[in-house]
């Protein structure tokens, strides 16, 4: 009897049954039913297997979905309630009355900064007059960065939260309809590739191309990450060994993207002769503006916004009254931003890269 249910490939007693697998390609060819059948159940079996994968990926990102969602609705609502300024205006204007692409850079050339923001305001400026556009092309840049975040920063969920819903990514990179947003998420790109920056090198060439572009603060930001990776890539040279020849070509290829990027920047940046703001550059060393630049480091690190009317660019720091003829303000600027120099210096110390930039963007 055992033998009889051994040949008959059925469960003894006490086993399970053993689901018998029935390949319909390999009797496909017995009969034509056979090969309907497997062209009609193989899309089926692909979209379950779709279905399978964006559900688990739902399951494993539940927190960063909800709290994307979350702050894409908030934003929203802090948009629609959000008056346009000036300098909101000006940008989309410049787009919207520009009858070509040559014609919008020939517009812009007073500006002060590059044109990647225009240029994107452009296309949208001709589909439809209307400025909100803009509020809703800016809302998908900033919940776009604010879903990179949440993905793949290293940071707890708590942290993440904070930073999230915090003033600066929650209203003036979300609610106010300036480059800053394009800026942050180009910045956060090159953040998630650079762990892999040297096997993915032509992308973060690309990446950074872009970033120069976006502002002229992002300019001085992609020339310092340019110096920081040339530097890293020529002591590190002989230890990546595993890059090869064709690694190198698309290194050098990136270097090369990078480089061009930052020479047109600077191009468009250059203020006219006729232009009566920021005229010319500052090439002589002036201690005293060595001091004022040195002490925006506090700031940079202590963004306490007054609450006041006229709140914008303030910082309570600011507040310090003075000791006498004791210049107390300018003492804690300094005392603070020598102490977040020394702390970021001993905490990137085995990063050679990453110290390079946090030293030479601080000051």
């Amino acid at each position: 009897m055992l033998w009889w249910l051994q040949q008959a490939n059925l469960p003894l007693p006490g086993q399970r049954l053993k689901p018998i697998k029935v390949s319909i390609r390999k009797r496909q060819g017995n009969h034509p039913a056979f090969s309907f059948l497997y062209y009609i159940t193989m899309p089926m079996k692909r979209l379950n297997l779709y279905i399978w994968k964006v559900s688990g990926y739902f399951k494993d990102n539940r927190y960063t979905i909800l709290l994307t969602a979350i702050f894409a609705l908030f934003s929203i609502i802090n948009a629609i309630r959000h008056e346009m300024w000036r300098d909101e205006i000006q940008a989309w204007l410049l787009a919207r009355d520009s009858s070509t692409i040559f014609e919008l850079f020939k517009n812009i050339k007073y500006e002060g900064h590059p044109g990647l923001w225009h240029l994107c305001l452009f296309p949208l400026s001709h589909i439809h007059p209307s400025p909100l556009l803009m509020k809703f092309f800016h809302l998908m840049l900033a919940t776009a960065t604010i879903y990179i975040f949440f993905r793949f920063s290293q940071f707890t969920r708590l942290q993440k939260t904070l930073f999230a819903f915090g003033y600066f990514p929650f209203y003036e990179y979300a609610a106010v309809s300036r480059s800053y947003a394009l800026g942050v998420l180009l910045l956060f790109i090159f953040c998630v590739l650079f762990e892999k920056r040297f096997e993915k090198f032509l992308w973060i060439g690309f990446f950074l191309f872009l970033l120069a572009h976006v502002s002229v603060h992002y300019t001085i930001i992609t020339i310092a990450i340019f110096l920081a990776l040339a530097f890293e890539y020529l002591i590190t040279k002989k230890e990546n060994s595993f890059i090869g020849h064709s690694g190198n070509f698309k290194i050098i290829i990136g270097f090369s993207i990078i480089l061009l990027g930052i020479i047109t920047s600077i191009i468009q940046v250059k203020p006219p002769a006729d232009s009566g703001y920021a005229v010319g550059w500052k090439m002589e060393f002036d201690l005293n503006h060595l001091r004022d630049v040195f002490s925006i480091i506090s700031k940079s690190f202590f963004p306490l916004t007054q609450h006041t009317f006229d709140f914008w660019g303030s910082n309570y720091i600011d507040k310090l009254p003075p000791i006498g003829k004791f210049d107390t303000l300018t003492a804690v600027k300094l005392i603070i931003s020598s102490f977040i120099l020394l702390w970021a210096t001993m905490i990137f110390l085995r990063n050679p890269a990453t110290l390079f930039i946090v030293l030479s963007l601080n000051p």
